[in-house]
């Protein structure tokens, strides 16, 4: 079974609750693996994107263990969002529809 069988049935508010549950724990589950000798990144904390006087924080700072490369990442769960048209990420233009200034900076 897998995640979209889980979450996605007839039932809208199921399935918005669905969604909410796997939001609560997303980011600790991903610092889990992060902090495990399994993942291929090491979890350096979190980063903290200047902009003039302004600060924002984001989810995690990650470096990649073979070529020491560092990957600043924010985690969304937007799994029903728009009919589950999110719940697998291809293309960075499928997140761009948030408006915040952390994540405006994010992609300059």
């Amino acid at each position: 079974m897998d995640l979209l069988e889980i979450g996605k049935t007839d039932n809208i508010e199921r399935n918005k609750f669905i969604s909410r549950f796997f939001g609560i724990f997303n980011e600790n589950i991903a610092l889990i693996y992060f902090n495990s000798p399994y993942s291929k990144y090491k979890n350096l904390g979190r980063p903290t994107i200047k902009k003039g006087n302004e600060k924002y924080t984001l989810d995690f700072t990650l470096q990649d263990k073979n070529n020491n490369e560092i990957y600043i990442c924010e985690m969304k769960c937007e799994i029903q969002y728009q009919n589950y048209k999110r719940l697998e990420l291809n293309n960075r233009e499928q997140i761009k529809l948030h408006k915040k200034n952390a994540f405006i900076y994010f992609w300059i």
